[in-house]
C-alpha cells in the first residue's frame, strides 16, 4: 500500500496517511482526480499507471472516490494509492507454463501488470486487439486465449 490522501475541490492535499502536517502536493493533473471532478456519479476510479508525486517508489495506481459537499458540489477526493509491485510479487508467485502469461488489466484495456514482466507493457493499451473483446464482454469469469502482449 502506498498513502492514502483527502485532497479539497482544487486537488491540493489536506489529510495524509504518510505524514502530520499532510505533505504539501496537488493532485489536479491526475486522470483518478479529474474523473471524479468531472462526473458526480464515476464511483469507484482506478487510476492508469504513474510515478508517484511523493515518493520516487515503482509505479502505482489510485483508488478514488468523489467527496461531495452538503449542496452535492464537487468537494475533493480521497484515493489509496497501491503499488504495482505488489502485484509483481503475485504474479511471480504462480506456475504458468513454459508459454503462459498472467495481465492485470483495466476495463479500458490498459495494461497494469503482466508475467512476463517487461516494464514497456505498463500503462500500454491493448483496447484494439482481438483478444481484448471476450474480456469486456463478460462480468466475471476467465479467459484463456491467445496473449495480445508477445
Amino acid at each position: 500500500m502506498g498513502a492514502l490522501l483527502v485532497t479539497n475541490s482544487a486537488g491540493d492535499v489536506e489529510i495524509d496517511s504518510r505524514s502530520v502536517p499532510p505533505r504539501k502536493v496537488n493532485l489536479s493533473d491526475r486522470d483518478y482526480f479529474t474523473i471524479q471532478q468531472q462526473s458526480a456519479d464515476a464511483g469507484l476510479v482506478i487510476s492508469k499507471p504513474f510515478s508517484p508525486h511523493l515518493t520516487t517508489t515503482e509505479m502505482s495506481v489510485g483508488l478514488s472516490q468523489r467527496l461531495t459537499d452538503s449542496h452535492g458540489q464537487f468537494a475533493g477526493i480521497v484515493v489509496g494509492t497501491l503499488r504495482l509491485n505488489y502485484f509483481r510479487r503475485l504474479f511471480d508467485g504462480m506456475t504458468l507454463g513454459d508459454h503462459g502469461s498472467l495481465t492485470l488489466l483495466r476495463p479500458d484495456g490498459t495494461v497494469l501488470m503482466r508475467r512476463p514482466y517487461n516494464p514497456k507493457d505498463i500503462g500500454r493499451s491493448v483496447a484494439g486487439v482481438p483478444a481484448f473483446k471476450p474480456l469486456i464482454q463478460a462480468d466475471q469469469g476467465s479467459y484463456i486465449g491467445t496473449a495480445a502482449l508477445v
